[in-house]
């Protein structure tokens, strides 16, 4: 499926997901120690969490053109022609 200009920087790239683990690497390395595999768990859960409130909160300079895609989309499926 080929993806508008402007979207395609946004769902190509990787850097989001190698900034989340270097973020989970420093604050684990923080903590040192942990008492159980439940705390590890935790620390993922707040830290995942946290990671999605700020996506959430981010606007992309791309909104109109992504809004204009999904629509597109959404029209394909209902007529059976996606891909």
């Amino acid at each position: 499926m080929k993806y508008p200009e402007g979207i395609r920087r946004f769902i190509y790239s990787t850097n989001s997901i190698e900034r989340g683990m270097k973020e989970i690497k420093r604050r684990a390395k923080v903590i040192e120690h942990f008492p159980g595999e439940g705390g590890v768990m935790k620390l993922l859960y707040y830290l995942l969490k946290e990671e999605n409130d700020n996506l959430r909160s981010r606007v992309l300079p791309c909104k109109d053109e992504w809004e204009k895609f999904v629509k597109s989309r959404d029209k394909e499926v209902a007529t059976g022609r996606h891909t």
